[in-house]
């Protein structure tokens, strides 16, 4: 009796979906330890005269702020965008690269200043001190000023999209 049971058992699930389930699971396992060890993630460094990374970058938004309100964290939460400028590839030819600099010329870079509108080699304003700025960069952003005597304050924030 317990063999009919087996028997009619194999019947119904066959030796090639067995195999089929076996390898799709193989590979989407494959596929996760990948994304899990062997995927890079990118990681940012801003100076007031460059910002640079383990990946390269498509561009940079660089905005200064006018803050109305921070959160618990001291991070700006209400504020106006007072001046705005990216930085993009000149062309398609053009490739990218790990860094970008703010006040040189980059050879493969250009900024657009999105209030005056002129495109330009450098960032079109200064860093001062006491303000706050905003960079956006790949899926991060970071609100950093200066403080009197040089040294930087900074925050990241992931960005989320939700679509």
């Amino acid at each position: 009796m317990q063999n009919k049971k087996y028997l009619k058992l194999l019947r119904i699930v066959r030796p090639d979906k067995i195999i089929l389930i076996f390898l799709c699971c193989s590979l989407s396992s494959c596929y996760l330890i990948y994304m899990g060890y062997f995927a890079k993630s990118c990681s940012f460094e801003i100076t007031r005269e460059y910002i640079k990374s383990n990946c390269k970058l498509e561009g940079v938004t660089v905005c200064e702020l006018s803050v109305d309100s921070f959160c618990f964290q001291g991070v700006p939460a209400k504020y106006d965008i007072v001046k705005l400028c990216f930085a993009s590839l000149k062309s398609e030819n053009h490739k990218a690269k790990k860094y970008i600099h703010f006040f040189k010329t980059n050879s493969n870079y250009k900024w657009t200043d999105t209030r005056k509108h002129i495109i330009t080699d450098t960032l079109s304003f200064g860093f001062e001190k006491n303000v706050w700025y905003n960079i956006h960069v790949s899926n991060k952003n970071a609100y950093f000023k200066f403080n009197n005597n040089d040294s930087m304050i900074l925050y990241w924030r992931n960005v989320h999209k939700i679509w």
